[in-house]
């Protein structure tokens, strides 16, 4: 699952580099970490950052949902298209 650092890529950046989507929220690295979960900065773009340990649906949908709910309930939508 990939992420922007908000500290590092304000929120008027990532509208433009994510024009497509229909909202941004936030999620704290804490609650994610909470959650079994890791954060993991790009090697390469610090602006990026990839949840790790979320598997893919096809691997195991019902424990992809699971996390998809949890990190939803952690979110807090910042901005709606």
């Amino acid at each position: 699952m990939s992420v922007f650092i908000a500290a590092i890529c304000p929120l008027e950046e990532a509208k433009t580099l994510l024009n497509k989507v229909k909202g941004i929220a936030t999620l704290h690295t804490g609650h994610i970490r909470d959650l079994g979960l890791e954060v993991i900065p790009d090697p390469i773009d610090v602006r990026h950052a990839e949840i790790i340990g979320v598997p893919l649906r096809d691997d195991d949908g019902g424990l992809a949902t699971y996390y998809a709910d949890l990190l939803a309930e952690q979110s807090r939508l910042v901005w709606k298209r």
